[in-house]
């Protein structure tokens, strides 16, 4: 590739590979198929299946185990109805009596999956995206596309618990589907159910089984749907919600119907924090080509607002698309600096914003106060600054304060909106001043991490260390790769680890959860009940403090940040909060960094750590490519892009199981691209296998690998650049191609 001082454009293809059948050491099932049953009449959502439709349709009457190994009996059925408007659904699931089946998740999106419950994979066109409907037995909804659960419709459902097991009824539009690319009679669908007990085990079984991995389309049962004119259906819908001015939100509407052009009606209401609802209606045309439609909305209160759009022939009334989409606010004054850090720079920049109609003008009274105890005792403390700063018409201001009187430690940041006005608001940040020291590690407030000022962009592959043989370090290091996250030994294993690999120009990112003795401990602690756990932790938090002095000590010039915890859940986060507070008090100079498997936990844990680091595997082989660019969008909107966002993308090996599911070097090279056209700060590769001889067993993908690291350290300086004058996604919601456009050197 080469490479000019013109803009650069970047794009990814958002589509996905579907890959043939790998060869397994049984006969595999057929991909089975069914006749979904006409419903005359509705039934009424009630969990009771005593309405007529459902005694006429025909059943489920077995579920395979997901890895299609058996085919146990009546542990579940299901049945399959619709109408011109949705789809039904019936589930009933033996359990034995002493089931607990009144407990599960409450929260909607939040762990739904791991209480008893049924789960319906959805796929209207081959080869496109795909939908899952989760629901528990104390009916709990959750709902994702792609792997997005942030993805969110409206679908009705109820559940009955009995004696022996638990009954489910669903309902869903098909106004939740895109169809913009149109759709056959014949859909991709799946039905499952898992972790309901019968004989003290629970089960997990699918109808069509899928042999690891429930997130295999390709593997998908077929059902039917005969009477409905998919082509009066075919049409798309996507939004995208932004801020317009100060107080406002724009709602920025693409639609398309293909068998226009039809008068129509684009229906937006907005539920604000306080329940109270808005709605704007506005007549359209609908037709095959894309159209966008721009409404505006007054916001006033912090917090989230919903959004529900929808667009429907006006002839009749017949709902075509429908889509729900939550924003939040931020807090109505914001202040940030422009680094995380500061070391010899004579100034930081001080950015204010607020959101509040009407704030075009107002004052702002900022101030610096030392504190105290982060001050070193040798050097004179900072005295007091307070300035003034005007807000400008988008109700912004940026300003220089000056730092190099400033003494070494932590200084506070205070604006004050109004200072003298009953309506004040307030906003803070932490200015930290460190001594210059080579190997010091901080982010600009566009996300770029920066070693010693300069902005570095990690690309690397994790647990490689184990076959640095063989010329594979030199190879590595050669081919572009600077980063290895290192784990599964000592403080002094990390102190030598770093010592090696600084000589090859690689940079290590040392694991606080994987350290020999504290993977120890934290084992010990989800095995323990809530008094022992109290002591583990801890014991923990104490280990932590002297692995990471250790290292600290040795002063490594090529650490990157400190790898705090992997994938946490929600139940984790108080014990994540207090590591991550541990280890930056520990170690000012070196960032802190969790990976997270889960779209839905991203903004718990957002500042958390430093650095953010989601790892969307798609799921292979024919999982949703495009999971690596919600994931990342999530990420960086969770952190207002202010912080690291670094991919964590599955590269060699594969989970255990009779299928291959391992990216093909396409696959590999899409997700990249991904990653870089949504805005990450690095890229890091995972392997299920722990990657092995990757030169010998996956020649073709450690070629590939290789490319992209010459690639991705030829754009490095222009994706530190990327949010200077011009920096854009060009991609439009509901588009193929992912595009972003840089501007850099000109």
């Amino acid at each position: 590739m080469q490479f000019n001082a013109k803009p650069l454009l970047i794009s990814a293809l958002g589509t996905v590979c579907l890959l043939g059948p790998a060869a397994v050491t049984w006969a595999r099932p057929p991909i089975p198929s069914l006749d979904a049953q006409w419903a005359a009449a509705p039934p009424t959502i009630d969990g009771r299946l005593d309405d007529a439709c459902w005694q006429d349709a025909k059943m489920v009457g077995s579920f395979w185990r997901v890895d299609g190994s058996a085919r146990p009996d009546n542990l579940a059925w299901a049945k399959v109805a619709y109408d011109e408007n949705k789809i039904y659904f019936a589930y009933s699931i033996r359990a034995d009596a002493n089931a607990e089946l009144s407990r599960g998740g409450m929260i909607r999106d939040e762990g739904v999956w791991f209480s008893p419950n049924v789960q319906i994979f959805v796929q209207p066109i081959a080869r496109a995206g795909y939908y899952v409907f989760t629901l528990n037995s104390i009916n709990t909804q959750e709902d994702s596309k792609d792997g997005d659960s942030l993805w969110d419709c409206h679908w009705n459902s109820a559940t009955a618990i009995g004696p022996d097991g638990w009954q489910a009824e669903i309902a869903i539009p098909y106004a939740a589907f895109d169809l913009s690319e149109g759709a056959e009679k014949t859909w991709q669908l799946n039905l499952t159910c898992a972790h309901t007990p019968v004989n003290g085990r629970g089960h997990v079984l699918a109808w069509a089984p899928t042999f690891h991995n429930f997130h295999s389309p390709a593997y998908f049962g077929q059902v039917t749907f005969k009477r409905v004119n998919w082509r009066a259906r075919r049409g798309g819908l996507s939004l995208d919600i932004s801020p317009a001015q100060a107080g406002m939100l724009h709602v920025n509407c693409f639609y398309s119907l293909a068998s226009g052009p039809k008068a129509g009606t684009l229906t937006v209401t907005m539920e604000d924090p306080r329940d109270r609802r808005f709605v704007q209606r506005q007549a359209i045309t609908l037709t095959e080509r894309n159209q966008t439609e721009s409404l505006t909305f007054p916001v006033s209160d912090p917090g989230t607002y919903q959004f529900t759009v929808a667009t429907a022939k006006e002839d009749s009334g017949m709902i075509i698309a429908e889509r729900t989409v939550s924003v939040a606010t931020g807090p109505i004054l914001d202040a940030w600096l422009d680094k995380s850090l500061y070391t010899d720079e004579p100034k930081a920049r001080l950015n204010i914003s607020s959101w509040r109609m009407g704030v075009a003008g107002r004052r702002c009274e900022v101030s610096i106060k030392p504190v105290s105890d982060a001050i070193d005792a040798n050097l004179t403390p900072s005295r007091s600054v307070t300035l003034d700063v005007a807000l400008d018409r988008q109700g912004t201001a940026s300003i220089d304060l000056e730092i190099s009187p400033l003494a070494i430690g932590q200084h506070a940041v205070a604006v004050v909106l109004d200072p003298r006005s009953s309506s004040q608001a307030t906003a803070s940040c932490v200015l930290r001043k460190l001594a210059g020291r080579p190997g010091t590690i901080s982010y600009d407030d566009r996300g770029v991490l920066r070693k010693d000022g300069d902005p570095f962009f990690p690309f690397g592959i994790y647990y490689i260390q184990n076959f640095l043989t063989d010329s594979l370090l030199e190879e590595f290091s050669e081919s572009g790769f600077n980063t290895i996250v290192w784990e599964w030994t000592t403080a002094a294993g990390y102190i030598n680890a770093l010592e090696r690999m600084h000589a090859h120009g690689i940079h290590l990112i040392p694991s606080v959860q994987n350290e020999s003795t504290s993977r120890t401990i934290q084992d010990q602690y989800f095995a323990s009940d809530d008094t022992k756990r109290t002591e583990l932790a801890k014991a923990y938090y104490e280990h932590t403090t002297r692995v990471i002095d250790q290292v600290r000590q040795s002063n490594p010039p090529n650490q990157i940040a400190w790898y705090v915890q992997d994938e946490p859940n929600l139940e984790l986060l108080p014990f994540v909060q207090h590591a991550a507070r541990i280890v930056s008090a520990s170690d000012q100079r070196h960032p802190t960094m969790v990976v997270l498997c889960h779209s839905t936990v991203l903004e718990a844990y957002a500042d958390v750590a430093d650095i953010l680091a989601p790892d969307p595997y798609p799921g292979f082989p024919d999982g949703p490519m495009l999971k690596v660019a919600t994931y990342i969008d999530e990420a960086r909107r969770v952190t207002r892009g202010r912080r690291p966002v670094i991919a964590v993308l599955q590269a060699f090996g594969e989970p255990p199981g009779p299928t291959g599911t391992m990216p093909t070097p396409a696959e590999l090279r899409c997700m990249s691209y991904l990653a870089l056209v949504h805005g990450a700060s690095g890229i890091l590769y995972f392997s299920y296998s722990y990657n092995g001889p990757m030169r010998e067993t996956h020649p073709d993908h450690w070629s590939e690998l290789k490319d992209l690291a010459g690639e991705v350290g030829a754009l490095a300086p222009a994706l530190a650049h990327s949010a200077g004058r011009f920096s854009a996604t060009l991609t439009r919601p509901g588009s193929a191609i992912h595009t972003r456009a840089i501007q850099h050197g000109g």
